[in-house]
């Protein structure tokens, strides 16, 4: 159904033509309320009080709009059936635009798509983006990481494909990890198995495996010979933020081993 603003929101906007003093602290207020907004990407999912939803109806009336015109229509949906409908349809859409994105935007895209995905959907997420010359940093961050875990149901794995020719990424991924209370593991890179061959271009794969507890790990976790043993952030090494990144340190760390 939809809901459009009861005549309360007129006599809101009436007073707020009105001429207003405001004084130095409020200005101070408003200032430091810029400096911090956010875009909202995580929503409960527990019910409004009584009265929330009309009275955010109203304040949302107040929003700018040429000539007063006031064009936006609120919707309400409460079936459930509908809900899932509707995210089907914002799934699609972002599928048909993530094909349409170029190589570089596409992973920028993607991240920014996985933080609207329901939290706790997935039981497995696999990032695979850092192979080439080039990487995604904004994908191997505290807060992509942040976002995974949201994102990841209980008992779930976060698995990251990290192999590369010329950077050690592993600790890094080790270190976002540990800055959302994960714990991870690396594949022992067994070489003589997989042949290594730099004529043929053909390299032992880097896999680090994030997870909540070690329970989660299975038997990767376990005592045996399919274990993968526990990897770490380096002491004195910065964890990657979306404010920072240190190339120069992977790419050392990488000749250093």
């Amino acid at each position: 159904m939809s809901a459009r603003a009861n005549p309360q929101a007129k006599a809101v906007a009436a007073a707020a033509r009105r001429p207003v003093d405001f004084d130095s602290a409020f200005r101070a207020r408003l200032r430091d309320l810029l400096v911090w907004r956010r875009d909202v990407r995580h929503f409960r999912r527990d019910p409004l009080p009584g009265g929330a939803l009309e009275a955010l109806i109203e304040l949302a009336c107040l929003a700018p709009s040429v000539g007063l015109s006031q064009p936006w229509r609120f919707v309400i949906v409460e079936s459930g059936a509908v809900r899932a409908a509707i995210r089907q349809n914002f799934a699609t859409c972002n599928a048909d635009a993530l094909a349409a994105q170029s190589h570089e935007r596409a992973a920028l895209y993607a991240r920014l798509k996985l933080a609207e995905a329901p939290d706790g959907a997935y039981d497995f997420i696999m990032v695979d983006a850092f192979s080439s010359d080039t990487i995604p940093i904004h994908l191997l961050t505290r807060e992509a990481m942040e976002i995974y875990l949201a994102k990841l149901a209980p008992h779930g794995m976060v698995v990251m494909h990290v192999s590369n020719r010329h950077l050690e990424l592993s600790s890094v991924v080790a270190g976002i990890a540990q800055a959302n209370g994960l714990k991870t593991r690396t594949n022992p890179g067994a070489t003589d198995d997989e042949h290594e061959s730099d004529a043929a271009y053909k390299f032992t794969s880097t896999i680090v495996i994030a997870a909540r507890v070690d329970e989660d790990f299975g038997v990767l976790g376990e005592p045996g010979d399919f274990a993968w043993p526990v990897v770490s952030a380096r002491p004195g090494q910065r964890v990657w933020t979306d404010d920072y990144s240190n190339i120069v340190g992977a790419i050392l760390r990488h000749m250093r081993d």
